[in-house]
């Protein structure tokens, strides 16, 4: 017993008296229990790293260990791009594409705003013109109800046609208290007579809300394309960070790529004309 605690007492001198494990400075403050030598992983000696074994240890554990060495962010980069196209390429330096994919942006989402307000404004045109000509009262009816009666002149035709067509739903009890019963559960909802004073009116009507409903249409399509464009931004941005961290300068591959952005929200008959091209220099 008394050899085991001499062997233990050995241990602990070497253990505390180690270089390597050397009393923790922010402790040591100058007297007492805090001037005893203790034991700290804070002052182990570290690993010396070459900076390709930085490189790769930083790529190893994302780009948290970028910020503290001065490298840029990969990560970050990224995020700057999917939250402002452009954004994270001004962040790498590279600010005149940065430049082009803020217009970019600013061209899609004014035309996003055009599409919208164009559609909203279609669409109380075509309400106004169902009150106006078709005896509809008011506005703000359900999209089934004005689909409806754009297909018919009135609700006496429309009543006639489903009834015509789904007498089969009720066969064999086709009398008129059961399908009368059938046409006021089924039919079009939020219901009321109407009638076209023509026929040409009608059509009429037909157009203006197939106009609102394409430039709604429409909006979704650059809806689409502004998240298209923060894509190709993003992978433009990590482009430029990894580039940095090559050390290849305005020369990289990268570089040699630009988005063009060319056209109008609105041209000619209210159709859109605009271009983004993406553009590679030799």
């Amino acid at each position: 017993m008394r050899g085991t605690a001499s062997l233990l007492a050995m241990v602990m001198i070497a253990v505390f008296t180690s270089p390597g494990l050397a009393t923790d400075p922010a402790v040591d403050g100058g007297g007492g229990v805090a001037n005893r030598p203790g034991f700290s992983l804070r002052h182990a000696p570290e690993t010396q790293l070459t900076p390709a074994t930085a490189h790769n240890s930083a790529v190893m554990f994302g780009d948290s260990e970028t910020e503290s060495t001065g490298e840029l962010s990969m990560r970050r980069a990224v995020l700057y791009s999917l939250l402002l196209p452009g954004l994270g390429d001004w962040y790498a330096g590279n600010k005149g594409r940065a430049k082009t994919f803020f217009i970019v942006d600013a061209a899609i989402w004014t035309t996003f705003i055009v599409f919208r307000v164009q559609g909203n404004q279609r669409e109380e045109g075509y309400q106004n013109f169902a009150t106006e000509f078709a005896g509809v009262s008011g506005t703000g009816h359900s999209d089934e109800f004005y689909s409806t009666i754009g297909q018919f002149n009135s609700s006496d035709d429309y009543e006639a046609d489903f009834k015509k067509d789904h007498r089969i739903d009720l066969w064999p009890d086709v009398g008129y208290d059961a399908m009368e019963k059938y046409y006021v559960d089924n039919r079009v909802s939020d219901f009321q007579d109407w009638a076209w004073y023509s026929w040409e009116l009608r059509v009429d009507y037909r157009e203006m809300r197939s106009a609102s409903k394409l430039s709604y249409r429409r909006s979704g399509y650059i809806l689409a394309l502004a998240v298209a464009n923060r894509v190709v931004a993003s992978i433009f941005a990590y482009q430029a960070v990894k580039s940095s961290r090559n050390g290849d300068g305005e020369g990289t591959e990268s570089s040699r790529y630009r988005v063009d952005f060319s056209g109008s929200p609105l041209a000619k008959g209210g159709e859109l004309s605009a271009g983004v091209s993406l553009v590679r220099s030799f």
